[in-house]
């Protein structure tokens, strides 16, 4: 590291996202905290987004580095953006989403405070929601995190955190390459096992986009079984390295990413037959009934009427996701 390195460094996938980065850029330059760099790395963009920050980048006031790699998919991008990082401090930003001006400082600052590996916030799709909380924050040992985020993970993200360098540097901790989906929450479980303590912020500092185009956003296809299989690779490393929490992740994690695949076909099939045809390369069987004392009355309750209808299941979620748009 040089004497110079900044205290954060902000790493920042690029995948044809040139529509996105005068947008972008424009976050950073509004950030309260000035001691970071953001570590732009271009995936093999077609759509001009390399020349367009190369560009944008000589007139702006943060410091940054662009740097340019075949295609290789939003893991291997980020894991060159961690070979190249230099500060204490890590955080990731998605080249479409946005974050409060005071994103870094509130992380940062809370970071020194509690000296946690890893502090979190809340993140949103809902743009009013963006800034809102009190900024307060809470104290997790790292069971007690591990449990909050298996039953309370949709409020966390990879890109709504601040994580200490040396946590990736000192236990090899990477990204898993080759894995379309899943592959950014196989990580967030390794860190939170690996931090001995966790702080929450709460507020919600950081904004994603719905892109219709995105990963996420598409029909569950056999691809969506890589979150299954991230989550049992899991089960080894939380014997060893969370033996407290080890049983009941054993219980619950593999079969609640089955419960998201499965509301996700009923969510973005084009019918019942459609719905069907999309769990046929799910082998749920047996994982829902694990989910029937969930903590979350939600998961719970689909999944006994999953169980019980797989028609009314998919009628209901389908009215769900009508009323309340997610």
């Amino acid at each position: 590291m040089s004497d110079t390195a900044a205290r954060i460094s902000v790493i920042v996938p690029v995948y044809n996202s040139a529509r996105f980065v005068d947008g972008l850029c424009s976050c950073f330059e509004a950030q309260t905290f000035e001691d970071f760099e953001v570590v732009f790395v271009d995936d093999g963009s077609t759509d001009g987004s390399y020349e367009l920050l190369v560009d944008r980048l000589c007139a702006s006031k943060f410091r940054s580095r662009v740097i340019r790699q075949p295609n290789k998919g939003v893991s291997a991008a980020r894991n060159t953006g961690l070979d190249a990082a230099e500060g204490d401090y890590i955080c990731f930003v998605d080249a479409d989403d946005a974050v409060c001006a005071d994103y870094l400082s509130v992380l940062y600052a809370e970071a020194q405070s509690s000296g946690c590996g890893a502090v979190m916030a809340y993140i949103t799709r809902c743009e009013d929601e963006l800034g809102q909380g009190s900024r307060s924050a809470v104290m997790y040992d790292s069971v007690s995190f591990l449990r909050e985020f298996l039953y309370r993970g949709i409020k966390y993200s990879i890109c709504c955190g601040l994580y200490r360098r040396s946590l990736f540097e000192e236990r090899g901790l990477r990204f898993s390459v080759g894995y379309r989906y899943s592959e950014d929450v196989h990580l967030l479980w390794r860190l939170f096992a690996l931090s001995d303590s966790v702080a929450v912020v709460d507020a919600y500092l950081y904004y994603y986009f719905d892109n219709r185009d995105s990963a996420m956003n598409k029909k569950v296809d056999s691809g969506r079984l890589d979150a299954i299989a991230l989550m049992r690779d899991l089960e080894p490393f939380m014997d060893e390295h969370a033996p407290q929490f080890a049983a009941e992740f054993r219980r619950y994690a593999v079969s609640r990413h089955y419960w998201s695949l499965l509301w996700q076909a009923a969510a973005g099939s084009d019918g019942y037959a459609d719905f069907e045809a999309c769990i046929k390369a799910l082998d749920y069987d047996g994982c829902l009934v694990r989910l029937y004392d969930y903590h979350d009355a939600r998961v719970r309750l689909t999944s006994r009427l999953f169980s019980f209808s797989r028609r009314l299941y998919y009628v209901l979620i389908r009215l769900y996701v009508k009323i309340f748009r997610r």
